[in-house]
């Protein structure tokens, strides 16, 4: 089994100077920082865990999953933040594909987030299997207190390392 990590956000490669940050905190901190600090802890807990990995930091939608694709990705998590208020509090986990459903419930119920199933005509959810954590709501303060925190990281990306290692 071989994971790609992807920080969900970042430096297009094709516009040398353009970023995508995400989403906005009311604190400055960026969905895009959020993002690779995730992916990047988790690809080091998996590594840690002997767990195949690689990571995608940078460029579009298309060449992160051609990337992904070229690494012979078995499946692709990547990292987002949610701004919709009627979500709050709490994470949930996004898929788009049947397929990708097994390592939607397993994550799930790891981070005990909850699973919604989306209509995806782009971006890394159209992948077999993938799915996407929103990890929180970056209009929630205490909720931003929390992801923020290098113990909560940790605690998470542990808690995704675990469910993987049931797949």
């Amino acid at each position: 089994m071989k994971i790609i990590v992807d920080a969900g956000h970042g430096k297009d490669a094709r516009k040398k100077r353009d970023m995508d940050y995400g989403l906005l905190a009311e604190d400055g901190t960026t969905e895009n920082g959020i993002a690779q600090e995730y992916a990047t802890r988790l690809r080091g807990t998996l590594l840690w865990r002997k767990i195949p990995c690689g990571i995608t930091l940078a460029g579009c939608v298309a060449k992160r999953l051609r990337d992904s694709i070229k690494r012979k990705a078995d499946h692709i998590i990547s990292f987002h933040m949610s701004h919709d208020a009627s979500l709050m509090p709490g994470g949930r986990i996004l898929y788009a594909t049947e397929g990708s459903l097994k390592l939607a419930q397993a994550v799930s119920r790891s981070l005990k987030f909850g699973v919604e199933q989306v209509e995806e005509t782009h971006g890394l959810l159209r992948f077999n299997a993938s799915i996407e954590i929103e990890l929180g709501n970056m209009v929630c303060v205490p909720q931003m207190r929390d992801i923020r925190s290098v113990e909560y990281c940790i605690n998470r990306c542990n808690a995704i390392a675990d469910a993987l290692e049931t797949l």
